[in-house]
């Protein structure tokens, strides 16, 4: 908590440059300036809610590194109806409030943030998990268990960093190419985001188990359960894959509900195509999520950083940024370099957990035995 609180604050740092950002990423020009006002509106208020994201981060983790996932996932559900019914009523103006559009959505996602955050601090000031855990009493700051949570945690945060603002910047760069480009990327990118989010749910799953069992002494075992969140993620991801490959109407339509007849169809066309590319690739990630999790349960976190920011900017962000500004390319070659990289980055993580290197660390060292 001590950590989320320093991030959150430190996040808010980047809200006054989020002009400036959106336009040295090109997206300032004449036929985008709607789209560049609502990017800069909609990242400033969500700026707002940094920090009770990064805290509900660390209270749900309480809960995950116990084995304890339902609380989480009715949190989850909690907070999902709140997000939805203030998107109805603050986007379109609803029992009287005023209609404010992206601002509105932007607003409601903080609200729901807040909300979260707000409902695992009740649950862990209860006195079940204050009294065996300290949860409350236990908040004091602790030098030697601060140091212990960056040397384990921070690489595995930046994993995360890395990966998302590749995809990020990835997105931006695309937001070159036009509006038409970068709807259809974005529709694409949050069909694919729905479904993958089960799959992030095994890969803590196998995270939390390999902890556990090599805590226990026992990495067969912790790699037996790696194996099976594989296949487990690998049969989901694949039906997943090929109901986008052979029907992607039906992900793409409701997106263009209630809008004006026509007025998608260009980008509903292109991100056809686009969930395709995501097809090709979901075995992949399904690798890239899996094994990453597993050597991370068990504290092989700054190769899963150096990793990602190899392949990050090696393969996605700077190829991309050379294809499209430079050698004037279009849309399918960003995909074609994305699909490449979550392909390389999931066989990556296969040959890492392979070696078998994981199986001898341990985040937490047993205790030293007493000599009669």
């Amino acid at each position: 908590l001590w950590i989320a609180l320093i991030g959150g604050v430190a996040l808010l740092a980047i809200r006054p440059f989020s002009e400036g950002l959106f336009r040295f990423m090109g997206h300032d020009r004449p036929d985008m300036q709607t789209v560049f006002a609502y990017e800069v509106s909609y990242f400033r208020i969500l700026a707002l809610g940094a920090a009770p994201v990064i805290l509900s981060s660390a209270l749900s983790s309480f809960y995950s590194g116990l084995g304890r996932t339902w609380p989480v996932l009715w949190v989850s559900v909690a907070q999902t109806s709140v997000n939805i019914v203030l998107d109805w009523v603050l986007i379109f103006g609803r029992f009287g409030l005023p209609e404010m559009g992206m601002e509105g959505a932007a607003l409601a996602t903080v609200i729901s943030q807040v909300f979260v955050c707000v409902a695992y601090v009740v649950l862990l000031a209860r006195r079940a998990n204050d009294g065996p855990y300290r949860t409350l009493r236990g908040f004091g700051f602790d030098g030697a268990l601060f140091r212990r949570l960056l040397r384990f945690g921070l690489p595995s945060g930046f994993h995360w960093l890395l990966d998302i603002a590749g995809f990020s910047l990835f997105l931006l760069l695309v937001g070159r190419l036009g509006e038409i480009p970068l709807a259809a990327t974005n529709l694409a990118f949050n069909v694919n985001g729905v479904a993958f989010m089960p799959m992030i749910g095994i890969g803590t799953a196998v995270s939390v188990l390999v902890g556990q069992y090599l805590g226990r002494n026992r990495p067969d075992v912790a790699a037996a359960a790696t194996w099976r969140g594989f296949w487990l993620a690998s049969g989901y991801m694949g039906t997943i894959a090929a109901a986008y490959f052979f029907f992607p109407g039906l992900f793409i339509a409701p997106f263009a509900s209630g809008g004006e007849p026509g007025a998608l169809d260009e980008t509903s066309a292109l991100a056809v195509t686009l969930l395709r590319f995501v097809a090709l690739y979901s075995l992949f990630d399904s690798m890239n999520i899996i094994f990453a999790s597993a050597v991370k349960g068990a504290g092989d976190t700054r190769f899963v950083m150096w990793l990602s920011a190899v392949l990050s900017f090696g393969l996605l962000v700077v190829p991309t940024w050379v294809s499209l500004v430079y050698l004037g390319r279009g849309v399918g070659t960003a995909w074609v370099l994305c699909t490449a990289y979550v392909c390389v980055l999931g066989v990556c993580f296969l040959l890492r957990f392979l070696g078998g290197k994981w199986k001898s660390m341990r985040v937490i060292e047993a205790p030293a035995g007493a000599v009669p």
